[in-house]
Formats: C-alpha cells, sequence, structure tokens
C-alpha cells in the first residue's frame, strides 16, 4: 500500500488517492462472522402469526415468535409492507428456514436482508435446499444498494441441517421429485418451567412489598408466621411441544411423502407426545388430493394452519380503510377494491375455549398462540414483538373512519372492467423505495385498449396490487398486459418481475407470446436468465428490448403494432448508471371518438432538460416528487427530484396534466406541499384510477385530503418545523 505523505498533487488528486487507500483497507479487512448469542429471556410464551396468508393479494408466510427469539418461515414477495401492517419488525428475525426455492418462498429475502442488516449489521442465517447461497448472493449484486450484501455472506449463514438454540429444535426433512426440492420442518419447542404468578401470590396475601422477593426465587415469611415458597407461585411447567411446517409443490412429491425414511422415523419419536399443529404451505391442488389427507391422518395433529392459495379474502385492514376514506373522496378516481377484507380474523388461544370450537378442521388462524400465560402475568415478560414506530399514529386517521366503514369492505364491488373508457391509468405502487405501508413501490398499468396494456416499472408486490384491486378480474389484466418498461435497474422498480411470470403461467395457456422487456439490457436479462437458470424456467416467456434503441425512436414496427403505439422513445437521465425516463405516443378510441395520446413518465430523476425536450407538450406527465420542496438537499444528494423541482419541470414542458409520484415513506399518506398545487397538478395514491376526463379536478382533491386526514397533515407540518428549525440553528 502506498503512502499518502509522498504525494504533491493537488487537492483532487489527495481526495482521489484516499478513496483508493481506503478501498484497499476495506478489502484485506478479516471477515468477521456473527456470533451466536443466547438469549438472556426466560420467558414461555411463544405463538405463530401469520404475516401473509398466501390469498392472491398477499404472500405465503409465517412468523414464530419465541420470547425474544424470532423466526420465520418462508418470506414471499411482499412481506416488508406486511410485517409493516401487521406491527412486527423484520429486523428481530434471527433465523429463516425455507420450504422451497422458488420465487413464492424467497422473493421477500431482500426485504429481510435490508431490515435485519440495518438493525444488526448482518442478515440472519438462512436454512433451505442447498441452492438457496447462489441465489441469495447473485440478489446481492441487483444494485449498488445491494451492494452492502456481497461482504456479508459467509458460508456460516446458509444451513441444511439440524437447527438448535434453548428456545426450540428444528429438524429439516427433504423432499426430492425430479431436480426439485421440498423441506419439511420437524419443529420442537424445549420443555421450560412455569413462570412467576402474580394472581397466585396474591391469592396467598402477600404484601406488595414481599412480592418482588418471591419474583427473585426467595421464600417469604408472612406476618402470621406462614411461609410462601416459590413453588406455591409458580404457574405449570411446560411439556415440549411439537409442530410441523409442510410444503409439497406438487403432486409428483407425494410418493416420497409417504415413504420418507427420515420422516417416519421423525414421526415415530414424536408420536405418543402428540403434534399440536400442521402449518400448510402446500397448495390446495396437492392438499385435498387423498394422498396428502392420509398424511395428516397418520400425523394426526390437533389442528391444521392453512396457509395457501384456498385462503381468498384480505387481511390488510389499513390498507382497505384507506382506500374507503378515498372512495368518500371521489369514487370514480378511488374506486373501492375487488378484494373482500376479512374482518373477524380467527386466532387460538389455548386459555380460550370457543377459539377451539373448530378442532381438525384445515383454517387460517392470523395468529396461534403454542404458549401463553395467565393475562394477568403477561405484563412481567418484558419482550414485545410489536415494532417500535410511529404507525399507529399514523393510522389514527384512518381508525376514525365512519362505522359503515367496514362493511363497504366486505360488499360486492361493480366489475371494473365494463364501460371502460381509454387511456386508463392506475397507480399500483407511489412509494419510494423505503415505502411500503401504505404505498407500494413503483409500478403504473396504462390501458391503452381493452387488449393492450403496458406497465411502467414492476417493484416488489405489484402483482399483489393488480390481484387486490382487480379480484376475480385479475386474470385478464394478466392477458392484456404486452410489455413492461423499467426505468433502472434499483430493486424498487424490477424485483417484481419474477412474480409477474410466475402470475403469467397460471394464468395464460402455455402458447402465449413472451412478455415484452423494455430495460437496461445488460443488468436486467443478466438477472432474469439467472433466474431461468436456477429458480424458475421462464426462458420461452421473455423479449428483451433495450432502452437505449428508443432513445433514437428505433422500435421496429412489428413491435408497435403488437403494442398498439406509435412510438417509444427514452432519454437517459443521471439518476444511476443506465436509468432513462420515458415518452409514449398511442392512439386510443373510446366509441366514435378517437384520439392521440402522448405520455410521459419520468423515472426517478432530477432536473433534466433532455426530459423537458422529450416530453414537450404531452397530455400527461407522470414525474416522481420523492421529497417535499424544503428538502432539496436530500433531493440532490439521492438524484431525486423535490416536489417544486417536477413543478418546474412540467412548466417547462408545458404538459397539459401532470401526476406527482414516488413519495418517500415520511410522507405515509398525503405529501407536504406548501401553497396551492398547480391547477393541472395532482397527487397519486395507490389503486387510484384516472382517465383524461378526470385530469382536471385533481388538483382541487388535494385541499380535501388534507381535511380527510387531519392528524397525517399535522404530523407534516410539525416535521417540516423541526427541520427548518435545525437547519436554521445550524
Amino acid at each position: 500500500m502506498f503512502c499518502l505523505r509522498k504525494l504533491n498533487c493537488c487537492s483532487k488528486c489527495l481526495k482521489s488517492s484516499q478513496i483508493i487507500v481506503r478501498t484497499l483497507q476495506v478489502s484485506n479487512r478479516k471477515k468477521y462472522v456473527k456470533p451466536q448469542r443466547e438469549s438472556t429471556q426466560h420467558g414461555t410464551r411463544a405463538h405463530l402469526q401469520v404475516l401473509g396468508s398466501g390469498a392472491p393479494s398477499q404472500p405465503a408466510s409465517v412468523y414464530l415468535h419465541c420470547v425474544d427469539k424470532r423466526y420465520l418461515f418462508n418470506c414471499g414477495e411482499g412481506i416488508g409492507r406486511m410485517s409493516q401492517l401487521v406491527g412486527l419488525s423484520l429486523a428481530k428475525i434471527s433465523h429463516a428456514f425455507f420450504t422451497q426455492s422458488k420465487w413464492g418462498c424467497i422473493g421477500g429475502v431482500t426485504s429481510v436482508m435490508f431490515s435485519t442488516v440495518a438493525s444488526t449489521g448482518f442478515p440472519p442465517t438462512f436454512n433451505g435446499p442447498n441452492n438457496l447461497q447462489k441465489i441469495f448472493q447473485r440478489m446481492s449484486f441487483l444494485s449498488v444498494i445491494g451492494g452492502i450484501f456481497k461482504h456479508r455472506f459467509t458460508d456460516q449463514l446458509f444451513k441444511n441441517e439440524r437447527f438448535e438454540d434453548n428456545k426450540i429444535v428444528i429438524e429439516p426433512v427433504e423432499l426430492k421429485h425430479l431436480k426439485d426440492t421440498a423441506i419439511i420442518y420437524v419443529c420442537k419447542l424445549k420443555a421450560c418451567p412455569g413462570r412467576f404468578s402474580l394472581k397466585k401470590s396474591l391469592q396467598k396475601n402477600v404484601p406488595a412489598h414481599l412480592v418482588a422477593n418471591l419474583f427473585r426465587g426467595e421464600d417469604v415469611t408472612l406476618e402470621d408466621g406462614s411461609v410462601v415458597t416459590k413453588a406455591d407461585v409458580m404457574n405449570q411447567d411446560w411439556p415440549d411441544l411439537y409442530f410441523i411446517v409442510v410444503d409439497i409443490p406438487n403432486k409428483g412429491f407425494l410418493k416420497e411423502l409417504a415413504i420418507n425414511a427420515k420422516l417416519k422415523s421423525q414421526l415415530e419419536k414424536i408420536k405418543a407426545t402428540g403434534v399440536e399443529v400442521i402449518v400448510h404451505f402446500t397448495p390446495s391442488k396437492v392438499f385435498n388430493t387423498m394422498r396428502y389427507q392420509d398424511f395428516i391422518e397418520r400425523v394426526n395433529p390437533k389442528r391444521n394452519l392453512i396457509v395457501n392459495d384456498s385462503n381468498k379474502d384480505d387481511s390488510v385492514k389499513s390498507v382497505h380503510m384507506l382506500q374507503t376514506r378515498l372512495n368518500k373522496i371521489d369514487p370514480k378516481i378511488h374506486p373501492l377494491l375487488s378484494t373482500k377484507l376479512d374482518i373477524n380474523p380467527r386466532i387460538f388461544d389455548p386459555s380460550d375455549e370457543s377459539s377451539d370450537k373448530y378442532g381438525k378442521i384445515p383454517m387460517l388462524y392470523s395468529k396461534y398462540i403454542l404458549r401463553g400465560e395467565p393475562k394477568e402475568d403477561v405484563e412481567l415478560e418484558t419482550s414485545s414483538d410489536e415494532e417500535s414506530s410511529d404507525f399507529e399514529e399514523i393510522l389514527k386517521d384512518l381508525n376514525e373512519s365512519p362505522k359503515d366503514a367496514l362493511p363497504l369492505c366486505t360488499q360486492e364491488v361493480p366489475i371494473k372492467l365494463k364501460d371502460e373508457k381509454f387511456p386508463r391509468i392506475l397507480f399500483l405502487g407511489t412509494g419510494a423505495a423505503d415505502s411500503y405501508a401504505l404505498r407500494n413501490s413503483s409500478g403504473t398499468l396504462v390501458h391503452l385498449t381493452p387488449d393492450h396494456s403496458i406497465l411502467l416499472d414492476c417493484g416488489t408486490a405489484t402483482c399483489s396490487q393488480i390481484n387486490r384491486y382487480y379480484g376475480d378480474e385479475a386474470p385478464e389484466i394478466y392477458r392484456r398486459l404486452k410489455a413492461v418498461y423499467v426505468s433502472h435497474m434499483h430493486l424498487d422498480h424490477h424485483i417484481g418481475l419474477p412474480e409477474l411470470f410466475r402470475w403469467r403461467a397460471i394464468h395464460l395457456p402455455t402458447d402465449r407470446q413472451p412478455l415484452r422487456i423494455f430495460c437496461p439490457l445488460d443488468d436486467l436479462k443478466s438477472w432474469l436468465l439467472f433466474y431461468a437458470n436456477h429458480v424458475d424456467p421462464i426462458h420461452f416467456d421473455m423479449k428483451f428490448i433495450d432502452n437505449d434503441i428508443l432513445i433514437k425512436d428505433q422500435l421496429n414496427l412489428h413491435e408497435r403494432l403488437y403494442l398498439n403505439i406509435e412510438s417509444m422513445r427514452t432519454c437517459p437521465t443521471d439518476h444511476y448508471r443506465k436509468s432513462y425516463a420515458l415518452a409514449l405516443e398511442f392512439s386510443y378510441r373510446n366509441g366514435t371518438d378517437m384520439g392521440r395520446f402522448k405520455l410521459a413518465y419520468s423515472g426517478d430523476i432530477g432536473s433534466s432538460d433532455e426530459f423537458v425536450k422529450l416530453g414537450q407538450n404531452s397530455d400527461l406527465l407522470i414525474h416522481e416528487g420523492t421529497f417535499q420542496s424544503e428538502l432539496k438537499d436530500y433531493a440532490d444528494r439521492h438524484r431525486h427530484s423535490t416536489i417544486a423541482m417536477a413543478l418546474e419541470q412540467s412548466r417547462k414542458m408545458q404538459s397539459k396534466h401532470t401526476i406527482l409520484t414516488h413519495f418517500s415513506s415520511r410522507y405515509h399518506i398525503i405529501p407536504y406541499i406548501e401553497g396551492e398545487l398547480d391547477a393541472n397538478t395532482g397527487i397519486a395514491f395507490d389503486y387510484m384510477e384516472v382517465t383524461p376526463d378526470d385530469f382536471p379536478r385533481l388538483s382541487s382533491l388535494y385541499a380535501k385530503y388534507k381535511e380527510n386526514f387531519p392528524s397525517a397533515a399535522e404530523q407534516l407540518e410539525r416535521k417540516t418545523f423541526n427541520y427548518l428549525s435545525k437547519s436554521e440553528w445550524e
């Protein structure tokens, strides 16, 4: 390594040399293996929390909370958003277990890695099929953000063997069919002594000043001379408890399920104790077969927890409540969601006899309590599985919704694909990369005709958004969709593509036309070909077109006719290497009314004269407004736009109408805008659908949004005041 003292050059060279030295120091640093830490808490509570039920609108995932330890079984795409909506922290997960290496089981792993790395500096350990390490390491190179993972992956993080700590033992049973692998997890919660009971100490008339002595395990003598021992005030001891996690992907595995020697051995060992519950990730078409039912009878569990596609209703109450409130403001622009809300989620509690009325009937329980304590003793346990955040404050407005809001979430919704007008623009995701809860990551669906649609960016859980919005009509949307445009390689703009291919395979015939993918060719093609070779064979279902050829409008005539467009042009932007903005021109027809439409889409962008020229005189500009106008330094640092910058771009472009989107997580419901919006400008929400007839009234809605969400507006005012005060002080 060279010495900087010998360099006699300008300050710019000195700075470059310092960067090189620092890079060499980091690269020579010894790899650090995260030490295993034993728990210091000795509670008894343990429960399974369903993060996603496996319904079309959400992933299938189960979270095991055991005192201060957190374990995760599968994490499909969109798990980050689901965890926020149910108030659980992914950052606390220490171990993740995967039943398969398919996207439906691993698609949300980036959210888990981001959360745990941000909190502890390291991802959790991963347990599953042998090819997980190769897949996850490849995912770490998907964008520059993913680079924070690549030096943290070590061989110790990936395991396919028996797992044991001081709370649980998890034995994997590997099943194979052809080249595919599925893993069953036989889990044992270790026996533990009962906890101190406050109720029993009160029944023994122990005075308050002596209760602490009993809690520490000391015997106490009362005023009447009687002695109260530790054993007198303890709850019952808890024996070993077993549960099994099963995911049989297809009928080809059923023979192996019946004859697998290791599985038979494990079931024989626990036969005397019995199995408390089986968690079924197994899809319904396999679950309902005779062979699988024979397996359930052989295990003979007390209950069956179903986490698969047989669940149809949605469980995300806050999303439905927000949409209901917006629907009251403007029912045309904010239609109700077609997927019904499950307003009576079932919780199994062994201390509540009424929760056991279903017995062995296969059932979705939102929460399954494996071990509990009497309610008066729960407060003695200090750990909590709830995420400490301001999310409850954020949802204050939603919790004050009218009493008729819940019935609206469960009623039959009118058909959305009837008497349509074109073009139609549906916003599926209006949040930035750090947004999960009430705003999904980037995705905008543009309906050109009844048979042609184009998706602008495809962030995480885009397909969940489609399924939740359209319900039973979703298959028609996948049939219409002809192309996806990816503006750049940040995860929040393309990581939803594998899930899109999965739903196309479910709903479309095998002889379907491949999906056109307009993208930064080298990077995205490399990732999707890796995915096709190692996860799901989708080679035949994709056709790549480089965004660079669109710079000079060189899309061939055959593709234009197939997509039903007249022009598709891009220009490079400086947000990230190979990032682009788009201008799309096409003709539309509504009965006898015909016209031409120009749509400009910014993607992620700062100020750009090239984009102003490209989108000149557009009918609609969809522009990112990640930050409020006062945070221009943040915007410049991350090469994003403030709302003021977006409005300035709109004026220079002479766009007829503008819709702002891609808001930072600072703005959970509404963004902060000082003063009035321009008369031709509106703000986007998830599930907002607009046609040209709606554009003129969009600007007037912002005042109504502020009026209907006063807590959110007050919170933004407070945050802005604090930020400006801090800036002035500095």
